[in-house]
């Protein structure tokens, strides 16, 4: 969801959903120049698979998995969560990361299979959800 900043001028955007070990399963179709609100859900549906096209995934185990969202914007949209505050923020670089940024130079979604080679961690949490 987006948080109080609108996005302004994107080129690519695009999710994706990857296990515990960082190897992306599913992924969403780039959206492109699609208008990123301030103050609104988005909803991206899955169009790919390790396995190939695919408009659902059904994970193979109940655990941590990471949600993927990759926005390259004129102006970044800000995303809705909880900031750091006092002693929590200490926790963040505990693992596993729960919350943070792998800056890969991509525009396009990566070609599967792929795995993201490492979260750096960043204080705060973010609301991202999965939905089927």
């Amino acid at each position: 969801m987006s948080g109080a900043t609108a996005g302004v001028t994107p080129a690519n955007q695009w999710g994706g959903l990857a296990d515990s070990s960082l190897n992306i399963l599913a992924l969403t179709s780039d959206k492109t120049t699609a208008a990123i609100p301030a103050n609104t859900a988005f909803q991206w549906a899955i169009s790919e698979v390790v396995s190939g096209p695919a408009t659902e995934f059904v994970t193979t185990y109940a655990c941590l998995h990471y949600a993927l969202l990759m926005i390259n914007a004129g102006t970044q949209p800000s995303l809705m969560g909880a900031p750091a505050a006092g002693s929590i923020a200490a926790i963040y670089g505990i693992a596993p990361i729960m919350w943070g940024f792998y800056s890969g130079g991509y525009t396009a979604p990566p070609a599967l299979p792929y795995k993201v080679p490492a979260i750096t961690v960043a204080a705060g949490l973010r609301y991202l959800w999965i939905a089927s």
